[in-house]
């Protein structure tokens, strides 16, 4: 397998920090493909009938989930940004953007 695919894959695994738009603030770190993360709900994961979420299977959507993954594996939005855990906390004078 080539090393630069490996490296870009790699990425997707990573743990991943869920950025609001506004404000730059982690509100939510996980499994980038979880349901519970926060970027895919409305744009592909919507409450059903049940009550539970269920994958919306529209263009639309498919195209979104693309567009968001190329953005983690190339990193091109400060708001959705995938990052290794941490084991502590940064410091208050961290970069918010980081």
């Amino acid at each position: 397998m080539d090393a630069d695919w490996e490296s870009a894959l790699a990425r997707l695994g990573r743990p991943y920090r869920y950025r609001q738009d506004h404000f730059g603030e982690v509100v939510w770190e996980g499994d980038l493909m979880s349901r519970e993360n926060p970027l895919w709900h409305g744009t592909v994961l919507v409450q059903g009938h049940s009550g539970n979420l269920t994958v919306i299977n529209q263009k639309a959507s498919r195209t979104f989930l693309q567009d968001q993954l190329r953005q983690v594996v190339y990193s091109t939005s400060p708001a959705v940004l995938p990052r290794p855990a941490l084991q502590e906390e940064p410091s208050s004078d961290a970069d918010p953007r980081v």
